[in-house]
Parts: C-alpha cells; sequence; structure tokens
C-alpha cells in the first residue's frame, strides 16, 4: 500500500559558531508586516520566514528569530561571493555519501513543505479514493519487463553505475505514471530513479537486485511529486514564494560549502582543505610559542609514576587481592600473598619502580600503571594474551606521580597549534568579507515584527532535539507509515 510519509525534518544546521556581524548598516525600516526582511531590493516575506524558520528552529533550539533573519541575510551576500570565488560546479560538488547537490536540496525543499503543510496534504490524502496515493498510480512496469530486467543488471565492473546505454534506455524506461487529482500526469523513469541514488542506492539496485527497494524508491517519488502538485494546486503559494524558498536553501547550502572548503569550519570526514593547508605554511614559530604559552595546560602529561602490582592468574584472585586491601591489608603485604609476578620478592613487594613515559617497548602493565591516579587502588585488567595465548589479570597502585608539560617543540604541541592558529586566520579573513558585504549592503528588517516574533519565541517551550538522521540525512529510508 503506498502511504503518506510521516513529516520529515531538514538536515541538521552546520554548527557555525562565528561572532555576529556588527549590523551598523543594518535598518530595521519596514513597516509591511507582509516583509520580514530585505537585503539589496530582495524581498523576504514573512509567510516565508515563517516556514524556515521552523526548520531551523527544529535543527537548532537555541537559535532566535534576529539570528536567523541575520543568517539569511548573509547567506544571500556570502553566497554571491562564494559562487564568485569558487565556482558554482565546486561549491555544488556531490557529498561525501554521493548525493548530488540537486537532488539533495530537493529533498530538503519537500522536507520543508511536508513539515510546514503536512496536516493540510494529509487531508488531500485521506480525501483520495481509499485514503491514501494506490489510485494515484495508474500504471507500473511489471517486474518481468525485458528492459527492467537491463536495467537492474551490472554491465559496469569498475564502477556501481549504469553504463551509457543503460543511461539511454533509463530515460525511456518509464517505471509507473502518476495521475494527480485534477487529472494531470507524472512519468517516473529509471533515470529519475537512479538520480536520486548515491552508490548504496545503486548497489541495491544494480547488484543485488533488490526489487522491493525499488518498488520504495517509486513510492517515494511519486509522493515527492504528490506534494509538489499539492504546493502548486493548493498551497496558496506563488510561483515566485516557491521558488524564493528553493533560493534560501540553495544560498545556504552554498555559504556552509564555501565554509567548509575554506576551512573556515570543518568537517568529520574533510578536515584539512587546501585553503587550510595553505594558511598553515603562514604560521610562525613565534605564533607557535604565543599559542603556547596560552595553551600551555592542556599539554599538561604524566612524566613518570612510581607503582606496585599485583598479578594473578585470574579476575577472581585479582578482586580477592584488591578487596583485602580495601579491608587493611598493606598493598605490599597482598603482594606477597596473591602475586604471581617475580616482583612479589621485591622490595617493597610488587614494586614496580619508577615507570618513565619516555620508555620505549615498555610492558603493558607499565603502560597501565601511567594512566592510574595516586594513591587509589586500580580495577583488575587484562593483559594482552602472551604468545602461548595466557592472559593475567593486573591491580596497580600508583604511590607517586610526577607531571610535567609537552615541549613546546613536540610534534603534537606545532600540529594543534599551527590547525587552530590558521584556522583562526581563516575565520578572521572570512568575518572582513561578511562584515564588508554587509556594510556594503541595502539590509532592511522589520523591527517591529522582529520584537513581537522574539516575544512569542521567549514565551515557547523549545522542541526537543531531532531524532539522529541516517548517513545522508535526506528524505531516503523513512518508512511508509501513514501518520495518525
Amino acid at each position: 500500500m503506498t502511504t503518506f510519509l510521516r513529516p520529515a525534518l531538514l538536515l541538521t544546521a552546520l554548527a557555525v559558531l562565528l561572532p555576529a556581524g556588527s549590523h551598523a548598516a543594518v535598518r530595521d525600516t519596514l513597516a509591511d508586516p507582509a516583509t520580514l526582511l530585505s537585503v539589496d531590493g530582495r524581498a523576504y516575506p514573512t509567510r516565508l520566514m515563517d516556514i524556515m524558520f521552523r526548520a531551523a528552529l527544529d535543527a537548532r533550539r537555541d537559535i532566535t528569530w534576529t539570528q536567523f533573519v541575520d543568517e539569511v541575510a548573509e547567506n544571500q551576500l556570502m553566497a554571491k561571493q562564494a559562487v564568485a570565488e569558487m565556482g558554482r560546479d565546486k561549491l555544488m560538488a556531490a557529498d561525501r555519501v554521493g548525493f548530488a547537490p540537486e537532488i539533495v536540496l530537493q529533498d530538503q525543499y519537500l522536507s520543508l513543505v511536508r513539515r510546514h503543510f503536512f496536516k493540510q496534504i494529509d487531508a488531500t490524502v485521506r480525501s483520495l479514493p481509499g485514503g491514501n496515493l494506490d489510485n494515484v498510480i495508474t500504471r507500473k512496469l511489471p517486474r518481468d519487463d525485458a528492459n527492467l530486467k537491463e536495467l537492474m543488471t551490472l554491465r559496469d565492473r569498475g564502477e556501481v553505475k549504469l553504463t551509457p546505454a543503460q543511461a539511454d534506455l533509463a530515460k525511456k524506461t518509464v517505471l509507473a505514471v502518476a495521475r494527480m487529482p485534477d487529472g494531470s500526469t507524472q512519468d517516473v523513469t529509471y533515470h529519475d530513479l537512479m538520480q536520486r541514488e548515491n552508490v548504496q542506492g545503486r548497489t541495491r539496485l544494480l547488484q543485488e537486485k533488490d526489487y522491493a527497494y525499488l518498488d520504495t524508491r517509486v513510492q517515494t517519488r511519486i509522493e515527492g511529486l504528490f506534494i509538489l502538485w499539492w504546493m502548486d494546486k493548493h498551497s496558496g503559494m506563488s510561483a515566485q514564494d516557491q521558488a524564493l524558498l528553493r533560493t534560501m536553501l540553495e544560498e545556504k547550502h552554498l555559504r556552509e560549502n564555501h565554509m567548509l572548503l575554506l576551512g573556515v569550519v570543518s568537517a568529520m570526514h574533510e578536515d584539512l582543505t587546501p585553503a587550510l593547508e595553505k594558511m598553515q605554511k603562514t604560521v610562525t614559530k613565534q605564533e607557535v610559542a604565543a599559542w603556547y604559552a596560552k595553551n600551555k595546560e592542556e599539554f599538561r602529561q604524566v612524566e613518570k609514576v612510581r607503582a606496585r602490582h599485583i598479578r594473578c592468574a585470574s579476575e577472581a584472585d585479582c578482586n580477592a587481592a584488591a578487596a583485602a586491601v580495601a579491608k587493611g591489608m598493606d598493598f605490599s603485604a597482598a603482594a606477597r600473598q596473591f602475586s604471581i609476578a617475580p616482583s612479589k620478592g621485591a622490595t617493597p613487594a610488587g614494586s614496580l619502580g619508577w615507570v618513565l613515559r619516555e620508555t620505549k617497548n615498555m610492558p603493558w602493565v607499565h603502560q597501565y600503571a601511567l594512566i592510574q591516579p595516586k594513591g587509589v587502588v586500580s580495577a583488575p585488567a587484562r593483559a594482552p594474551e602472551d604468545a602461548n595465548g595466557r592472559a593475567d589479570w593486573e591491580v596497580v597502585l600508583v604511590d607517586e606521580r610526577i607531571e610535567g608539560y609537552s615541549p613546546p617543540e613536540s610534534e603534537t604541541v606545532r600540529y594543534l597549534a599551527v590547525q587552530e592558529i590558521a584556522r583562526k586566520k581563516l575565520i578572521e579573513q572570512y568575518i572582513r568579507t561578511r562584515d564588508a558585504l554587509e556594510a556594503k549592503a541595502d539590509i532592511r528588517r522589520n523591527g517591529k515584527l522582529l520584537a513581537e516574533r522574539e516575544a512569542i519565541l521567549a514565551r515557547m517551550p523549545r522542541p526537543k532535539a531531532p531524532p539522529p538522521q541516517d548517513d545522508h540525512g535526506h528524505g531516503h529510508g523513512h518508512g511508509h507509515g501513514h501518520a495518525h
């Protein structure tokens, strides 16, 4: 059964914790309640800003209306700057899991309108025959169709994708025809679906021949087409307003990708960008030294410890030794009674002596001792197996702990210092560019309306954090249960 999707959240917002602009050039002079913001002559209708703010609030629970409005203005100005600097193609390259940005943005738009108009769209779906979208699909290609079988076969063994011949066939192969309530029709082609798949999706179709997944993807596409139809026919929003919503999503994407490529912010999978690498080469020894002096406490480390240990053949024996010490037995006395290590005969019994951090190839128990606090019997820990497959258990007591600092010339210090100094310089460059653009721009806000929105927001309970999304985070893989 083809049913209507629950409202989906937008992509989680990229956390860009940069100082806000001075906004000296921003004027709160708009008086028309239908317009909340104007940037260089482009008016942002209040209705659209309400839609976008609700999505932003879902992703960032602490955002305020003023921050949101200022970010929309920044998106417009910096997106234009980003395209001028880097070119649209570079900024719109496929993401790390292989989704084309145009598809990501389309799915974000669908998620946005689905979230805002869910009750109205759902009511329209319920009014259809059967109360769902089953009857919207008027024709569906059978699974034994020869063209479909060819398109569900991997021909290019070098990469999971369609061959040129298959791609041509895909454009001609209509998987389903959707008839909307007004009689208009929309074709869903195999090519249309493949544009919306990353490598995992293509693998399911071409290698695994997963027809059930294909059916799900067809349903999802038809649901998206129905939402677009509903927006045109029933939302009351003009084509211009719908286009502006798409533009706002795109400009946000362009600005954030620009910041990632510059190295102003970092992504988990793409930390070192060419811009950041270039800036790192400008960092001087004097800057590193000054940074180290300011952050020295972060590099406190254990230089050496004086410790004792008890080695046992089992965890139970170690627990017994630790329990005896807890009841008042001296640790060395416990070592003489419970330990199976040669050090039980040392003075004091169980002594490891001084364990030095810089020692190379140190025994495992020495490594364990280095991370223990002073004066506390450690939890029993199982040592790595030896060549004979034996693994003893250890408890450790640190009697003395000497701390120091990683030297400023160490590789760890330099790596962290250079990275942070370079990123700070890039952030400062970005802020200067942004502030200069804002100073030249004609930015006007509806101050009265903005204050009213802030007051309402202050009285509202903030929404809960959104649930974690899947890796691609935009629409694929959601369930098809009907929302009640």
